[in-house]
């Protein structure tokens, strides 16, 4: 059942320190608003790069249920929204409802206003007054009072809207109208995949809404627009790029004054309690002549500064404090940034002069709850617990609060955009893409470059596989990759302080680039010889590798569980990175916070039952006016770790591949035997002087027959051994039975109907029911010659295009007690992970695993007279080339005689390499 959280989810900082307070003022707008979603128009082209028209609301549209800002406002189908658990596909699937109050219609909204009432104080004339807008999905317009005060386009980085002109004092009328991204796709002309001319990230791009903070801000007329910190610590030299702006009609003379303080905080303190220390450095005073209306940039430098360095072990934090007087006014602005220097020499990176070798996750953005700031806590502090010192923020710009934890507690970042090209639809042949990518681009390095904790930048990431997928013809590619190229050199412009630019896992764009970066999948590689800084930025078969390719490194255990397969995960990590870690500047696994630990059940633990709305954490608190994402609920098995949420559970619960990064590390050569690959080593198959013939009992027409005779059994009269379709023999088979068994024979016993087996309980006297148990893959239940030499491939049926299930109904009853289970149904089903979104896979088969499930025995040895009975219920109705080789296998370990198989010819749908499904395109 639910749990509650009194506290807020997702506490964050204010905009404004009470430094600069006393001359900016700031009033968060979040909270309730008001919706209304608004259809889209008969004459709206999908594809066509034109956006429906997005009508104005009227009184009646908006809805009776408030929204909570910030939200997304479809945000319900952040993952796999509202599961339908008769839905067999989706039966386990964790659900996404993290706002149960919003209505379902909602999740389908494209556009829509959302509106609330803003009040201005008295006091603000002569003043400039904006809407700070930390990120909006989508394509946002913004009004006040029903008039445009401006728009923007980006799902992911903060913007400013003057409305100076038109707020008044008291009430105002905020509505800002919201247009989802894939409403500006446009499709390619010549490949069919290209249709996304805009930066769309990963696993959020079908969202839309007002989902980060809304803030009022009130500045002088004369105020500081930017400021960018240039440290120089080879050189003991601190500059200061500092733009002004001056808004009102005249010239103004600029008296700017700067000092440094330390920051002092608690790196792990669920609610932010940054503080300014005395000042240690004081920056030369600047006297700046601004002529009406005139913006400027003025730099000003401090030399001979010896401050404390930042880096991952000893985070260090300062605070630029810079006031900028004038006759009538006083602006002050704080920024936060470390005494630090990230440089590129030959093949290493030097942090502060000295070589750094770092140690990354990095995770997709699956939910909400990812983006609370003890949730990232939790995660670097899992990060810095396997010796790990950094992290990319991947597919997205993320929320600033994510650098904020990083500068505290000592995480590097490599900071990357959203031009995610692993998604394939990115328009590389429309024009107004590369303006969008670029403007993007120049909005996180100036978002982001004063960060203490940005070691480098990456400007896209796989962007390969959008040539790859498409077959691009050369001179296509050509063009698009000059393109690149010219993106990737606008960094350097922009942030002259770091070398380290990359695009993720495209090599190094064709030698344009000073760091080679590549993504592999399972099994160890040799890196190339490649004259310049190297980086793996993600590793490991974790999201797609099926059992077959895992059981290379720890053999069947690989196929038995969740758990088995991490541990053959955490085999391949351990020697992939002791392998490497010489050679690389910055290594990550693929998602060790997501894969190397459990999924846990949230407000859930009554494993009898499927989760239901019910169950989950609940957050009741409403932030208004205060900063902060706003969430309702969050669902089991959507995530893996626990800052305090759910009292009953752990922060993680960890797995293989976390012990395996820990150990890999350590650099112990002692823990290398323990993460050795080993195999799975079977006895052999038992053998027999002479081999049964077989008779068989029940109709020649039953599912069956078909299936031994297709398996290789030949059936005659009077045979040693016997075959009965309980189901469709004469109820006096139970006397053939018995003169199988009193010469010592074995009586295969199918059972696979109620009917059927009250007639087998009533020939054996004790009760057999048939239970609702479904398998992919069958686990041996014993070391008998039956069954020990059965290799699990033939038991495993989950990747089997004709069907799936080698188990309908499993058995149970007062016969099993008499008997020895020699086959059951699997502990997991891998149907649930393989082909599946990583948002879905993982819940979904440890919730399978954690369920209480009826018996799924399937192949039950009862001795019975001089001989034995074997009791089964496998799936019948169902033929392969899979099925007919086990049927073979189990017919020649129980001693029958049987020739081979019957030929089947299978037609095998050819599936596209999927890069999300299936992994990096060279595994």
């Amino acid at each position: 059942m639910s749990r509650t959280y009194s506290d807020k989810f997702a506490p964050d900082r204010l905009l404004f320190t009470p430094e600069e307070a006393c001359a900016r003022r700031g009033w968060c707008l979040n909270g309730r608003w008001q919706f209304a979603p608004m259809p889209i128009g008969a004459d709206y082209v999908k594809g066509s790069g034109v956006p429906p028209v997005l009508p104005w609301p009227d009184a009646e549209d908006f809805s009776d249920t408030p929204i909570y800002i910030p939200s997304p406002w479809n945000g319900n189908v952040w993952g796999n929204g509202r599961v339908d658990r008769t839905d067999g596909a989706m039966r386990y699937a964790p659900d996404s409802v993290y706002y149960p109050s919003y209505p379902a219609a909602w999740d389908h909204a494209k556009q829509g206003w959302l509106r609330r009432t803003v009040t201005l104080p008295a006091g603000e004339a002569g003043r400039r007054l904006f809407l700070h807008f930390e990120s909006v999905m989508g394509h946002a317009d913004v009004y006040v009072n029903g008039q445009k005060a401006g728009e923007h386009f980006d799902s992911f980085l903060p913007f400013d809207v003057e409305v100076t002109d038109l707020l008044h004092e008291g009430e105002n009328e905020l509505t800002v109208g919201v247009q989802q991204m894939h409403l500006f796709d446009k499709q390619s002309d010549t490949y069919r995949l290209m249709r996304t001319p805009y930066a769309h990230g990963s696993n959020t791009q079908d969202l839309a809404g007002i989902w980060q903070d809304v803030y009022l801000v009130s500045l002088p007329a004369v105020y500081i627009k930017d400021v960018y910190i240039r440290p120089q610590a080879d050189e003991g030299r601190l500059e200061c790029d500092v733009t002004l702006v001056n808004t009102t009609d005249t010239a103004q003379t600029v008296t700017l004054d700067g000092t440094v303080c330390p920051f002092c905080c608690t790196p792990d303190a669920a609610v932010p309690d940054g503080r300014l220390g005395d000042a240690v450095l004081a920056l030369p005073r600047a006297i700046v002549e601004l002529t009406a209306g005139e913006t400027t940039t003025v730099t000003v430098a401090a030399r001979d500064v010896t401050l404390p360095y930042w880096t991952p072990d000893t985070p260090r934090l300062h605070a630029l404090c810079l006031t900028a007087h004038t006759a009538e006014c006083e602006d002050r602005q704080v920024t936060r940034f470390g005494w630090r220097q990230w440089r590129l020499a030959g093949k290493e990176l030097l942090l502060n002069g000295e070589p750094i070798r770092l140690i990354a996750d990095i995770c997709h953005p699956f939910g909400p709850f990812m983006f609370s700031r003890p949730f990232i806590q939790s995660w670097y502090r899992l990060i810095k617990s396997v010796g790990g010192n950094a992290v990319r923020l991947h597919a997205q710009p993320h929320p600033q609060v994510f650098l904020d934890v990083a500068d505290e507690m000592g995480i590097a970042v490599l900071d990357e955009t959203a031009i995610f090209g692993s998604c394939l639809t990115l328009n590389f042949e429309d024009d107004i893409a590369w303006e969008r990518y670029a403007a993007h681009l120049d909005d996180l390095v100036r978002r982001d470059r004063n960060r203490a904790s940005v070691c480098g930048w990456s400007f896209g990431n796989e962007l390969f596989a959008i040539f790859l997928y498409d077959d691009a013809a050369k001179r296509d590619q050509d063009r698009f990759y000059e393109k690149l190229i010219a993106l990737g050199k606008r960094v350097k412009v922009l942030d002259t302080t770091r070398d380290f630019i990359t695009c993720d896992g495209d090599e190094d764009l064709r030698g344009t680039l000073p760091v080679w970066s590549k993504h592999y999948g399972h099994g160890a590689r040799t890196l190339p010889a490649v004259d310049k800084p190297m980086v793996v930025g993600e590793n490991g078969g974790t999201y797609y590798a099926r059992p077959a390719q895992m059981a290379t490194f720890n053999g069947e255990r690989a196929y038995e569980s969740y758990a088995g397969r991490n541990e053959a995960l955490g085999i391949d990590l351990y020697n992939n990175l002791r392998a490497f870690q010489n050679d690389l500047i910055y290594f990550s696994p693929s998602e060790l916070m997501w894969f190397g630990l459990e999924q846990l059940p949230y407000g859930y633990d009554d494993f009898s039952r499927l989760p239901t709305l019910e169950d989950g954490i609940r957050f009741p608190y409403v932030s208004e006016g205060e900063a902060g994402l706003y969430i309702e609920r969050i669902p089991p098995y959507v995530g893996t770790l626990n800052p305090g949420w759910d009292p009953t559970l752990p922060e993680r619960r960890e797995l293989a591949m976390v012990t395996a990064m820990r150990d890999a590390t350590a650099r112990d050569d002692a823990l290398n035997a323990k993460w050795a690959p080993r195999t799975t080593t079977l006895p052999p198959a038992p053998t027999y002087d002479r081999r049964a013939t077989v008779s068989f009992l029940g109709s020649g027409e039953s599912a069956l027959y078909q299936r031994l005779g297709d398996a290789g059994v030949t059936f005659v009269r009077g045979g040693e051994a016997l075959a009965v379709d309980a189901a469709t023999c004469r109820d006096d088979a139970i006397e053939r039975i018995r003169e199988v068994t009193a010469n010592g024979g074995t009586v295969l016993l199918h059972v696979d109907s109620e009917a059927a087996a009250e007639k087998v309980a009533s020939w054996l006297g004790d009760t057999l029911t048939l239970t609702d148990r479904r398998a992919t893959q069958l686990a041996r239940g014993c070391d008998h010659p039956f069954v020990f030499s059965i290799p699990v491939e033939l038991l495993y049926f989950a990747e089997n295009e004709q069907e799936k299930a080698i188990l309908t109904h499993g058995l149970d009853g007062g016969l099993l007690a008499r008997g020895t289970p020699l086959l059951k149904a699997a502990a997991t089903d891998w149907s649930l992970f393989n082909d599946q979104p990583e948002n879905r896979k993982c819940g979904a088969v440890q919730m399978y695993e954690m369920l209480e499930k009826p018996s799924g025995a399937a192949w039950v040895l009862l001795p019975y007279g001089a001989g034995r009975i074997v009791l089964s219920s496998l799936n019948v109705n169902a033929d392969s080339v899979a099925h007919r080789a086990l049927w073979n296998r189990l017919m020649r370990d129980i001693g029958w005689a049987v020739g081979a198989p019957r030929t089947l010819e299978e037609t095998h749908a050819i599936k596209q390499h999927d890069l999300l499904l299936n992994g990096p395109i060279d595994t």
